[in-house]
């Protein structure tokens, strides 16, 4: 289980607003009061506010000597190039980028040398990347506080804020992270002291809202215990991080719980994996050479697994599953494609019937065997699971020499009839009748016997030999 850290950081605006202030400030205690409305037209485009210039859709050619702080609204492009901001923007302190959402996807350049901005706000925006790369690298010497909040980044790599020495704030809170063991570099605390909101950080798509921190340390925990080295060469994914449970029931909405897949489709194995990660629920051992199902009941790494695919392996049988918990928990079970005959149908049934998270189960391409011992028990199995068996339809009787059930034209075990299943051979008498008509022979024998000892006894005095021979 991992801690959910809650999000509550909310003295971001008033730490921007601060230094805002700040440098608004001093800037206005190094030049003479103006004359006039505080207010002046500097271009069409722009309205000036003291030291603060407000421009709309485009940047002037110079701001002016005494502008500190610059604004820019709704700019028109979904790039935007960032040698725009030239030599006479040298003396600006405070730059905010804003507009509606995926205003600017991206820049087209590093930001230039020459530049005194020591706030850069581009919060906001759309952006889907810090590229190109040393996007700040210029801005090294002045920036202290970088706002690059609610926009569309998914990776941030360790080395973009590494050259900014003066940097103090960095916030990146609302982008929708993608949780990968590509941002594994937020779990080393020395490496992430400057972005002062990461506790708030949260996943994007694949984890939607889930916190940044606890999914990336099950990521890097998966990695660890994922079968990935030879001979098994599996592939694990985490799923889906969902809240954990209480044992009573109910949620824990401060913890979190991962639901890990783990793929070894096709890698030529003849067992299982000995070993899975903690908290494994899907298993997917489909097109390989297995023949034992016995880890499923008896190794413990397997406890929590709920969906089995083996399809297309060498499984004849299941029987070791008689009477396990495994049957009495699982969720899906797919046997697809295999060399199944039989299944001891009482022990599967049983164990099904304890079972209320069963949700599918596959049997179908298997030779089956279609006799009057085993069918007619399986045919009760297949109705009573037909909400969950998905593949009734591919569940046949195997072709077999002299079994005319394998050459029905209809050969779906569920619609046989079972008067066909265990109807008289043709071409002469059973074994069964031919025992009868020998114990038929023998009650006359010997109700004929007993009739002539009868009759010798009233006619002529004389006792049957076996009871006159008796002391």
């Amino acid at each position: 289980m991992v801690q959910w850290q809650q999000q509550a950081p909310l003295w971001r605006q008033k730490a921007q607003l601060f230094f805002a202030l700040l440098l608004t400030l001093q800037a206005a205690s190094t030049q003479p009061a103006e004359v006039g409305s505080a207010e002046q037209e500097v271009a069409q485009h722009c309205l000036r506010e003291g030291p603060r210039l407000t421009c709309e859709g485009q940047l002037p050619v110079a701001p002016g000597p005494d502008v500190v702080d610059v604004r820019l609204n709704d700019w028109p492009e979904i790039i935007f190039d960032p040698r725009l901001l030239g030599a006479s923007f040298g003396h600006v302190k405070n730059l905010s980028i804003h507009g509606e959402p995926n205003t600017i996807r991206r820049f087209t350049h590093v930001f230039p040398a020459g530049l005194g901005l020591q706030m850069l706000n581009i919060s906001h925006l759309g952006l889907v990347s810090l590229e190109p790369a040393g996007l700040f690298d210029y801005l090294a010497a002045s920036l202290t506080v970088l706002d690059v909040s609610h926009n569309q980044l998914h990776y941030l790599a360790h080395t973009t804020l590494t050259p900014l020495l003066n940097l103090r704030l960095a916030y990146f809170e609302g982008n929708p992270w993608k949780c990968t063991l590509e941002l594994s570099w937020l779990l080393n605390a020395s490496q992430t002291s400057l972005l002062t909101d990461l506790s708030t950080w949260e996943c994007g798509p694949s984890y939607q809202g889930k916190s940044v921190l606890p999914v990336l340390q099950m990521q890097r925990t998966l990695s660890s215990q994922c079968p990935s080295k030879t001979p098994y060469n599996c592939s694990c994914t985490l799923t889906n991080v969902v809240p954990a449970m209480k044992p009573g029931g109910g949620v824990l909405s401060d913890q979190l719980f991962p639901v890990i897949t783990v793929n070894c489709t096709a890698r030529g194995l003849y067992r299982a994996p000995p070993y899975l990660p903690a908290n494994t629920t899907t298993l997917i051992l489909s097109k390989n050479m297995i023949s034992d199902v016995r880890p499923l009941a008896m190794n413990p790494y397997y406890r929590q697994v709920k969906d089995v695919y083996l399809d297309s392996n060498q499984i004849r049988s299941i029987a070791t599953l008689e009477g396990t918990d495994w049957l009495t928990t699982c969720r899906v079970f797919s046997l697809r494609n295999n060399f199944l005959s039989q299944i001891p149908v009482y022990a599967i049934t049983n164990g099904l019937g304890k079972n209320k998270n069963l949700a599918q189960l596959f049997l179908g391409n298997n030779p089956w065997v279609c006799d009057c011992m085993f069918t007619p028990g399986f045919q009760d199995l297949l109705a009573q699971y037909q909400s969950v068996i998905k593949d009734a339809g591919d569940i046949r009787c195997a072709l077999r020499e002299g079994d005319e059930n394998s050459l029905q034209p209809v050969p779906q075990i569920r619609h046989l009839s079972r008067s066909l299943l265990c109807q008289e051979p043709k071409g002469g008498l059973s074994g069964l009748d031919i025992l009868n008509v020998s114990l038929a022979l023998c009650i006359m024998l010997v109700l004929g016997k007993l009739a002539y000892d009868y009759w010798s006894f009233k006619t002529s005095g004389r006792l049957p030999w076996l009871v006159a021979k008796m002391p």
